[in-house]
This record gives C-alpha cells, structure tokens and sequence, in this order.
C-alpha cells in the first residue's frame, strides 16, 4: 500500500516495508512515535548505535509530545540535520525525510493502521542515493553495494525496534 513520502523517490536503490501487530489502539502507540529520536525519546532498537549508549525512554516524555512539519528528528547524537518532518498526523502517520539539496535521499515512515485487534504498526525505508563526503567532494555510493549495507543493517536495526515499541505499549 502506498504511505507518505513515497512519492519523494523515484526508484529507490533500497526499500523495504516491516510491520508488526499490537494489541492497542493506534493512539496508545503514537506518544512512542512521536518522541523518536536521538536526545528524544531514542529509537528503542539498539541504543549502543543509534543513541550514542543512551537508553531510551520507557516512559512518555511530554515535552517530546509534538512535532511539525519541517521540524528535526536528530537520527544520532550530536545531528541536527539528518531526519525532517515532512508530514505528521497524529496517530496515523510520521513521514520523516533525509535531505539533500533539492533531492531527498531517504524517507522513513511509519504508519498506524486500525485493526480488529489494536492495531498494524508499519515502517518503511525507501533511499534514492547516498553520498559520502570525502575531503571536499561527495561521492555516491553505488547502488548495490547500499542495497547490500541496508538489507542487512536496516532488517537488523528494524526488527530490534519493533520489538521494542511492542515491548513499551504492552507494557
């Protein structure tokens, strides 16, 4: 099914769509969501990664409670340019993209859909490119060695984080 922000790439070189059921409703998820982030709430995957050791949170932090369009989403610590709002709806949508330019590189979305039992938690990563910057040049990455780098290390980074979403709104 389509979700926001997959129209920012074209022809993604990696994309992939990873979804667990919980047994609440999509509101009782979305605090979790929006606090995301590294100095936030964290990313309740492997915080020794992406979270510079910092646990995350086991709690909702009310002062992480809102984001808008165009706000940051620190993806690590000390970033403040990596992850930018680009389209939020409470309790159903966090559309976050990684930006270049004029370009994106990378959307990560996450998606709260109703169902008999709770709810579907859905998460995909589509990236178009990535440049790394050597001296004072950028150079692309080329595209499969990046669909090999992401399948693992997205599927790994993406699975943990489920888990510990599934681990929080169950209590």
């Amino acid at each position: 099914m389509p979700l926001p922000g997959d129209d920012l790439i074209d022809r993604p070189a990696f994309d992939a769509t990873h979804g667990v059921d919980l047994p609440v409703p999509p509101e009782q998820v979305w605090p979790w969501i929006v606090q995301m982030g590294s100095g936030r709430g964290g990313w309740y995957s492997y915080d020794f990664i992406d979270n510079g050791g910092v646990p995350s949170a086991r709690r909702i932090l009310p002062e992480h409670q809102r984001l808008a369009v165009g706000d940051v989403v620190p993806a690590l610590p000390g970033r403040t340019d990596m992850f930018l709002v680009h389209r939020v709806t409470p309790a159903r949508d966090l559309a976050l993209v990684v930006p270049d330019g004029d370009q994106t590189q990378a959307t990560w979305t996450v998606a709260l859909r109703s169902s008999e039992n709770g709810c579907r938690l859905l998460v995909r990563c589509r990236v178009g490119y990535l440049a790394v910057p050597i001296g004072r040049r950028r150079l692309a990455v080329p595209r499969w060695l990046l669909r090999l780098f992401m399948t693992v290390g997205h599927a790994v980074m993406q699975r943990k984080q489920l888990e510990g979403l599934r681990q929080r709104v169950t209590g």
